[in-house]
């Protein structure tokens, strides 16, 4: 399935990677949760070696090492990774809970939930009222992603996510040094209680959008010409300039921003370049089953922050 996506449900418009079931009503947790098809538990397991002798088949505990299993399921599938004795799965309604209270306030609403993998990754995105024009035409809206995974693998973690609405592409937040709008949280045992925390200071980490609305706005001042747009692509992707592939990938890049200028009548903005590379990451880089994935947590994201820091360095 495309994406790798088991199951998810949206509200609204249709998200920027086209998949999933539709829900005429604004969900609660409750219902949103069934729709997602995240009602179901993960649990540790203990794990046997089993050794065959003359004597018969011998079983020996493998310690310090679990399984994470799900309890609506049997059978190999049912297992979703290994940990160690110190980690505490965080359970589905728990990362629903997390979002409770903007919701509850109405500060927010459920927009697309699901499972990747067969249940190792699953995802909530909760949309605000607050979005961005860059321009009459050109919107941006802002997201807020929970991304947890059972497999023991990477943290749990919460971030605001902007969308831009023209190319359905996902955005990035302005990080430096001194401000940071991603929170993560490891699977310890006081997991569930700095959840609940990061909960009710989660609208503070919201105002680092100020800083990336001055971010998009300052890029979309800086016009670019021909030679300035081959010299930031060449500043966010490694090219072989002895690659043919290399030579195809920069084509495409020229191609999406030439498109994205004459066909939503944008000026040849640093902002058009750097959705150019969102766009990619999103829809054409790499394998599209795990597109979705690496878009909001591995390599896609850490090259469209890199765009977009890149970006603002050479508008100032």
């Amino acid at each position: 399935m495309a994406h790798e996506v088991e199951n998810m449900f949206y509200f609204g418009d249709v998200p920027w990677h086209g998949l999933g079931t539709e829900l005429k009503e604004i969900p609660t947790s409750e219902n949103a949760i069934v729709a997602a098809g995240l009602n179901w538990n993960v649990t540790k397991e203990k794990i046997f070696c089993e050794k065959e002798s003359f004597s018969g088949a011998t079983e020996t505990r493998i310690e310090d090492f679990f399984a994470i299993k799900r309890d609506d399921k049997t059978g190999p599938k049912s297992i979703l990774g290994i940990v160690g004795k110190r980690y505490k799965p965080v359970q589905n309604i728990n990362a629903f809970n997390f979002f409770d209270t903007i919701v509850g306030e109405k500060k927010a609403i459920y927009h697309t939930a699901g499972s990747l993998c067969e249940g190792k990754v699953i995802w909530i995105l909760a949309k605000l009222p607050e979005g961005i024009s860059i321009s009459s035409n050109d919107k941006v809206e802002l997201f807020t992603l929970l991304m947890n995974r059972h497999d023991g693998k990477s943290s749990l973690i919460v971030r605001p996510t902007p969308i831009r609405v023209v190319c359905n592409n996902t955005l990035n937040m302005a990080l430096s040094e001194k401000t940071t709008s991603q929170m993560t949280f490891r699977h310890t045992t006081n997991v569930d209680v700095q959840m609940k925390m990061a909960a009710l200071s989660l609208n503070y980490s919201l105002k680092t959008f100020e800083e990336t609305k001055q971010a998009y706005k300052t890029i979309a001042q800086k016009d670019v010409s021909k030679e300035s747009l081959t010299e930031y692509f060449n500043n966010v992707i490694d090219f072989n300039e002895k690659s043919k592939r290399s030579f195809i990938k920069r084509n495409r890049l020229i191609d999406v921003f030439d498109y994205d200028v004459q066909t939503n009548n944008l000026k040849p903005s640093l902002w058009v370049a750097y959705n150019s590379v969102t766009y990619m990451v999103d829809h054409e880089f790499g394998r599209e089953q795990k597109r979705l994935e690496k878009a909001w947590i591995g390599n896609g994201f850490d090259l469209k922050r890199k765009a977009l820091n890149v970006a603002i360095q050479m508008a100032a």
